[in-house]
């Protein structure tokens, strides 16, 4: 599993994997397990959907998933729930740009100040890494994406990410409705220990 993967911690499913281990599996524990933890993906991604502008779901970078609660049951039973890091690039999120200046740079001429809607509410100014400030640019087959200059000059450019939406999975992972559902799923672990 990559570093940068959100891992979403699930108590005893370890202890019930060694339990089970060498064991013929029954059909009704994986089931259990995966209709408890899709419980948990559908919990996090109505708080991706109330606390962020996501324009992708969280299905696309769910590991391991599947249609049947069985297979995704033994998938989250051999790895754990998953979710694998892709970047996500600032345009893709709301953004708008108005005439000015990024302080502390006094110039002689204003340019587009480009601001970003990351979170639902929130739009911040884009300074990018460097303080020269982000820009979109039409970039062929990629649509429109979001750089920054380097340095002072006009190449080289870098391309500016926002969260990806694991990062933002993991940030959401002490709501109320996602920690019911993980402890739904402990007691159902519990239980079948």
């Amino acid at each position: 599993m990559p570093k940068d993967s959100t891992f979403v911690e699930i108590y005893g499913l370890a202890d019930l994997k060694e339990s089970l281990e060498g064991k013929k599996l029954k059909r009704d524990i994986p089931k259990g397990i995966g209709s408890a933890t899709k419980t948990i993906h559908s919990a996090l991604k109505f708080e991706l959907a109330q606390k962020y502008n996501v324009s992708h779901n969280l299905d696309s970078v769910l590991v391991g998933k599947s249609v049947s609660n069985v297979t995704f049951g033994k998938n989250v039973m051999e790895g754990g729930l998953v979710y694998r890091w892709k970047p996500v690039d600032l345009a893709k999120f709301p953004y708008s740009w108005e005439w000015g200046n990024i302080p502390p740079l006094p110039k002689k001429r204003k340019g587009k100040v480009h601001s970003v809607a990351v979170r639902r509410g929130s739009k911040k100014v884009v300074y990018g890494k460097s303080n020269h400030g982000g820009f979109t640019q039409k970039n062929g087959y990629f649509g429109t994406q979001m750089f920054e200059r380097v340095s002072r000059e006009r190449k080289p450019l870098r391309l500016l990410f926002g969260p990806s939406l694991s990062e933002m999975a993991s940030r959401s992972l002490d709501s109320p409705k996602v920690t019911k559902a993980i402890d739904d799923l402990v007691e159902y672990i519990i239980e079948v220990i």
